[in-house]
């Protein structure tokens, strides 16, 4: 017969173990983001100064539909509060190399670059409006 205390040790283990699992996912994630974001110069020109999207889709992907939607409208946004984007968007079955740079394995995924360059986040996946937008703002 378990016990209550049984209970609450298996429950704070089953928590434990879980917050252990995000924390790993985390660094996992944050190390691939600092390998990719010392990748060097990249084989698409970027206007210094001006943070950029890097937009990764196909023809033949429904949610990519609704991710352009998207980043029009984030685009759009940023325009009204005079804060400038460069938003470049790419067939990712025709850009093999960039693809392949940037180790893109699904689509849609979108690489938010600061103004120095640096790969400050990936998303994989439908990507929210206010999401793309916070992460353009607290890049720099």
């Amino acid at each position: 017969m378990i016990t209550i205390f049984d209970r609450i040790l298996i429950a704070g283990v089953v928590i434990i173990l879980f917050f252990a699992g995000l924390w790993f996912i985390k660094s996992v994630i944050e190390s691939g983001l600092k390998r990719r974001s010392k990748i060097g110069k990249l084989p698409v020109e970027l206007k210094p100064g001006k943070p950029a999207l890097l937009y990764f889709s196909s023809k033949t992907c429904a949610p990519c539909k609704l991710q352009e939607k998207y980043l029009d409208q984030a685009a759009a946004k940023l325009k009204q509060e005079k804060k400038e984007v460069e938003l470049m968007k790419f067939d990712a079955q025709k850009e093999k190399k960039l693809v392949s740079l940037f180790k893109i394995v699904t689509v849609p995924t979108i690489v938010v670059i600061n103004t120095r360059g640096e790969i400050t986040a990936l998303n994989v996946g439908l990507t929210k409006i206010n999401e793309i937008i916070n992460q353009l703002k607290t890049s720099n």
